[in-house]
């Protein structure tokens, strides 16, 4: 415990042509969303208070960067051209993670569940990254707080995660099931965001692509002042979201429905809030509201002061 590294700046660098060896059995089967396969283009475990900072990842056949470990800072670096995705990030010390000013871009090439920025786990500040051409979301989060389901390692976790001021478009190549920004568990903010052109699969198992996903079990989070645009649906709160305030963001001109509602079997929402937000389109085949599976145990609690303009 406690055997850092500790203290060291990557700077300057560029890492390029590391392939993925397929293994004798073919492509591993996929496990869930992110898609993540070992090892990384750049692997940083068991370390704290360092830098990756200006560096170059490319040409690389799984994600650019893995970081397990605490107070990091990764800042403008450039990844692109991989088989999987951009960053993964797990943290579980008191000090956040720090993902910022980063371009990634053109990901998922083998691997078509990768996602730009994948926080496996832990909380931190995800800010001011510009994240396109992916094959699956822009970013993705499966973030657990002390209190629900931690293993050892999450016994000092006390993070909470932010997303805020990332620009995210041309995401969910070919896929489904995902968003610009997809979340699912407890204690995050997703604020500021710019998120347009999120087009997944038309067909086949999952939901389309969204501007903004909360998703299994989300709960006491806030979604504020974002503007998602050209998706086929707005926002997505889907299976048991519980808490989860939806506060003056604008939503335009999704293409099936501008707010889904969702649950699955005797599944229900709790405490689900939207509030001041302002939500526009034109097609005439979508839909403002979406309620599937049950209005009674899928309607937010709370429905108010948004401004509708449709034409």
């Amino acid at each position: 415990a406690n055997n850092y590294i500790q203290h060291i700046n990557i700077s300057g660098l560029t890492f390029c042509d590391a392939d993925y060896i397929l293994p004798k059995e073919g492509i591993p089967t996929i496990r869930d969303v992110g898609d993540i396969w070992f090892p990384s283009a750049v692997t940083l475990k068991g370390v704290r208070e360092c830098v990756f900072e200006n560096n170059t990842i490319r040409n690389t056949g799984t994600y650019g960067l893995d970081l397990t470990g605490d107070a990091i800072r990764v800042i403008g670096n450039k990844i692109y051209d991989t088989g999987s995705g951009g960053i993964i990030t797990r943290s579980y010390g008191k000090h956040r993670n720090v993902i910022m000013y980063n371009h990634i871009h053109h990901c998922g090439d083998i691997f078509h569940s990768a996602v730009g920025i994948n926080i496996d786990d832990g909380g931190g500040l995800i800010a001011n990254n510009l994240i396109h051409h992916t094959s699956h979301s822009g970013i993705y989060v499966r973030h657990h707080t002390t209190d629900y389901g931690q293993g050892p390692e999450r016994s000092n976790q006390e993070q909470g995660l932010i997303i805020e001021y990332n620009e995210i478009y041309d995401v969910m190549h070919g896929m489904s099931d995902g968003a610009g920004i997809f979340v699912r568990d407890d204690h995050i903010v997703i604020r500021n965001n710019l998120i347009y052109d999120v087009w997944a699969a038309p067909e086949g198992l999952g939901s389309p692509g969204w501007g903004i996903y909360l998703g299994c079990e989300t709960r006491n989070c806030l979604v504020e002042n974002n503007v998602v645009y050209r998706a086929r649906a707005g926002q997505m709160i889907w299976f048991m979201n519980r808490n989860n305030t939806i506060f003056n963001n604008i939503f335009l001109d999704g293409a099936r429905s501008q707010i889904n509602y969702s649950n699955s079997g005797d599944a229900y929402h709790h405490n689900i809030r939207l509030l001041r937000n302002i939500i526009s389109f034109s097609d005439p085949d979508a839909s403002l509201y979406r309620v599937e599976h049950s209005s009674g145990r899928s309607m937010p609690m709370e429905s108010d002061y948004n401004l509708i303009l449709w034409w």
